[in-house]
């Protein structure tokens, strides 16, 4: 690029949008008062509120292959796990496992997490690995899955103070 180049760049102004136009888009995007019909309230515990929809794909349903993906919503975890298909050569169904293990989880989870459950010490929640693996060695399936879970524990104290965690 040669000087003449870089003069008439530097005169080439950075955004498209005339300035008059830029401020009536921010003021559109502006923040807006929202208001909860709920009131704050300390310490409260969390939980999640959330809904899962499946389809299997065009694709594998034009196959014959069955859908091995499982989901589990429940107020302290959500989880997604993908059984895989590979399995079903050996005479395997690929959506036991992950739905077995996610419903090992929110049986764990459940007795875990919920606030005011009284526990034995080593039962108590430890976190989303030791989830899992209890969940999974509670198991009975054959097969492998992928699994992503997010626990919300409504028991961390820091400093003596409730502070409620994602765990991922």
């Amino acid at each position: 690029m040669c000087s003449s180049d870089l003069t008439t760049a530097a005169a080439i102004p950075t955004f498209v949008v005339g300035s008059d136009e830029q401020r009536d888009l921010l003021d559109q995007f502006q923040r807006r008062c929202l208001h909860f019909s709920e009131a704050y309230q300390k310490n409260k515990p969390l939980c999640f509120n959330a809904r899962s929809f499946q389809r299997t794909h065009p694709v594998k349903a034009r196959r014959g292959h069955a859908d091995a993906d499982a989901c589990l919503v429940a107020p302290c975890i959500l989880g997604v796990a993908d059984g895989v298909s590979q399995i079903e050569e050996f005479g395997i169904d690929a959506s036991e496992l992950p739905n077995e293990l996610l419903r090992q989880c929110k049986e764990l989870g459940m007795t875990q997490l919920i606030p005011g459950c009284d526990l034995d010490p080593e039962d108590a929640y430890r976190g989303p690995i030791p989830l899992v693996r209890e969940a999974f060695e509670s198991t009975e399936s054959l097969g492998s899955t992928t699994l992503v879970l997010a626990v919300l524990d409504n028991s961390t104290r820091i400093h003596g103070k409730l502070h409620p965690m994602i765990a991922v």
